[in-house]
């Protein structure tokens, strides 16, 4: 169960990160990015909140690519 908490984590370091990077280079608005990542702070033990945020990225993305 250890492990899997750590790739929990390491993932969602990655998409916090990866959210950053993304919101520099097409000029997102930081204010919404900022919100999602106190939230997803605030709930990272939840893998749920996990799968949430990640379906709120993909949003992003596919609003950004429109």
């Amino acid at each position: 169960t250890g492990i899997f908490f750590k790739l929990i984590y390491f993932l969602c370091l990655y998409v916090f990160f990866l959210r950053i990077v993304l919101s520099i280079l097409f000029l997102l608005q930081f204010d919404f990015v900022f919100i999602l990542d106190f939230f997803f702070i605030y709930y990272y033990w939840q893998p749920v909140s996990f799968i949430i945020q990640f379906v709120i990225f993909l949003v992003v993305l596919l609003i950004i690519h429109q």
